[in-house]
């Protein structure tokens, strides 16, 4: 279904001039749009500016990999890695959930998963298919008590985004959890092993310091792509305001009501999520999602310095439904709390209509953020 809207997105709708048409040569090449790109040419010149350093480095050396390997151009070595990514983690989430929950509850996480309207990422050539991966087998690898297998996704997950050191929190629990099973020197080796998590951002920050004179040069540039510092929740709101007030083109009106509301939908579930009495989702997920979430909400794109009142600033919620799309414990609460055939096919048929408009947005130009 999705390569039937792609194949229509890029002959029957009339394409956005942001599109850089050059680029795609074949109709399918619209799965590279937008970041894909940005990997890409990562994967074939290596980091050639300021601007690139914003995109972590482990996606586009597995481009590279498998592109040396096989042959394949960059763009199928990378909708490969996103596409093979996507179906391991997949798996995983299914057996994380199944040993929490039963084998109901997990394929419900699943499906609601896959037709999320964020979940078009995963097949397109971005890190989201990575990232869930590298968190779920964290996950996975924890509950079957293989500690060094786990800080190694770790690992990954930091070198493909930097929010992978999160992971050292339920690492930390867990050790808070077995610290009886273990002698104290094995503790304590065990507590230091989870600097691996970050070793793959030190490695990074070290290239940046030599290539570009700065270990923070990835946090410079992100000012570069008009990120500011926002306050959660509350940016949510003034953005879906905003919208009633002032003139807008249809695509951003689009994006920011989804945007805005996948982002209240995953707050709502968070609360639900630490006050629901006697929940039984382990605290090391719930700590995940939290501080994954408050994290991702902290910055906005493409400040509209117009609208500010000093520390009541705003920013449009651009990437606020893909960042949560791979923080999966949210769809677990989904699929424990959403019951009825009624309640859980609307949804996920409105979720699946929604991700199906954003990618025939997506490879016909919009803005899909």
């Amino acid at each position: 279904m999705g390569l039937l809207v792609v194949y229509i997105s890029t002959h029957y709708v009339q394409h956005n001039e942001a599109l850089q048409h050059q680029f795609f040569l074949k109709w399918y090449q619209g799965y590279g749009a937008w970041d894909g790109e940005w990997y890409m040419r990562i994967a074939e010149k290596g980091y050639t500016g300021l601007k690139s350093t914003a995109f972590f480095p482990i996606y586009p050396l597995m481009i590279r990999m498998v592109h040396s390997v096989s042959g394949f151009s960059y763009f199928a070595s990378a909708f490969l890695v996103s596409n093979i990514s996507f179906m391991f983690a997949l798996v995983f989430l299914y057996r994380v959930v199944k040993d929490l929950f039963g084998a109901l509850i997990s394929r419900r996480t699943l499906l609601f998963l896959v037709v999320f309207p964020s979940a078009m990422f995963y097949n397109v050539t971005y890190t989201e298919s990575i990232t869930l991966l590298t968190t779920v087998l964290f996950f996975y690898l924890l509950q079957k008590h293989k500690w060094y297998p786990a800080m190694f996704a770790g690992f990954i997950a930091t070198g493909v985004h930097d929010l992978g050191v999160v992971l050292a929190i339920p690492a930390f629990l867990y050790l808070l959890k077995f610290r009886y099973q273990f002698s104290k020197k094995i503790f304590w080796i065990r507590f230091f092993s989870m600097s691996i998590i970050g070793l793959s951002l030190l490695f990074y920050m070290t290239f940046l310091y030599f290539n570009f004179g700065s270990f923070m040069t990835f946090v410079k540039a992100q000012a570069l792509w008009d990120r500011i510092p926002v306050i959660p929740v509350f940016n949510v709101f003034v953005n879906l305001a905003k919208l009633a007030l002032k003139y807008y083109t249809w695509d951003y009106r689009f994006m920011t009501a989804i945007n805005g509301l996948c982002t209240l939908l995953f707050v709502l579930l968070g609360l639900l999520m630490f006050t629901k009495k006697k929940d039984t989702l382990p605290l090391d997920m719930k700590l995940f999602f939290a501080l994954t979430l408050f994290f991702s909400i902290t910055s906005g794109a493409f400040g509209n310095m117009d609208t500010w009142v000093t520390f009541l600033r705003s920013a449009s919620l651009a990437s606020y439904a893909r960042f949560m799309g791979v923080i999966f414990p949210g769809f677990i609460m989904m699929a424990r709390l959403i019951n009825g055939r009624v309640w859980i096919y609307g949804t996920m048929l409105a979720f699946l209509i929604i991700k199906l408009i954003m990618l025939g947005m997506f490879v016909a130009g919009y803005s899909v953020v």
